[in-house]
């Protein structure tokens, strides 16, 4: 099983990009956002990746994060979500987007992914909505685990996110309606300090 490849970016199309580790090219079919993310040709680069197996093909699939991967494993969970469909789905926006949406049960935000009807979307956060914040805190959980084995504390907005959302938890709510919460912010104004985080977190969080 290829769970994570580290290489040189040799060639990127329209849905996947070749990556050349070794002198081995693969081809890995990745969502808008992974491909976006992707250093210019030459560079290096490490993708995660699933493989696919079935019985007349052998696919990649690349992913720019661990919590874009587990999105996508998420979501092909959902009868009727393959490949396809959950490759459109972590296109229509950033991963932490996609993970509000499923936690709000925001069903016209998941039309927007090619091959998503009001049915499928319906169907997803239907079967998602007692998942979605276990695997939601396990990607956060992982980020603060990162930061525990780094001689360095995260910086920049990933730093303000982690704090910010720490400070809530602490203060009694819920991990995942913390986090959108933060993420909005951050997102908006990424040059805030962990206070004006909180202060406008709070604010949000007392009219919901």
């Amino acid at each position: 099983m290829i769970s994570k490849l580290k290489g040189l970016v040799e060639e990127v199309a329209e849905t996947y990009v070749v990556l050349d580790v070794q002198g081995v090219g693969y081809h890995l079919t990745c969502s808008a956002g992974a491909l976006a993310a992707l250093p210019h040709p030459g560079q290096t680069v490490t993708l995660w990746t699933q493989m696919l197996v079935r019985e007349d093909d052998i696919s990649l699939i690349g992913f720019h994060s661990p919590e874009e991967r587990r999105l996508f494993k998420l979501l092909t969970s959902v009868q009727g979500v393959g490949t396809r469909v959950g490759l459109a789905l972590l296109s229509i926006g950033a991963v932490e987007d996609v993970f509000r949406a499923l936690s709000l049960q925001d069903q016209s935000y998941l039309t927007k992914a090619e091959g998503v009807g009001p049915k499928l979307a319906a169907r997803i956060v239907n079967e998602l909505k007692d998942k979605v914040g276990a695997v939601m805190e396990q990607s956060l959980t992982n980020v603060y685990a990162l930061e525990s084995i780094s001689s360095q504390p995260l910086q920049g907005p990933q730093g303000v996110l982690k704090d910010a959302t720490q400070a809530l938890v602490g203060l009694g709510y819920r991990l995942m309606d913390a986090t959108s919460a933060v993420t909005d912010i951050v997102k908006s104004a990424p040059n805030s300090t962990v206070q004006e985080v909180i202060r406008l977190a709070l604010a949000q969080l007392s009219k919901s």
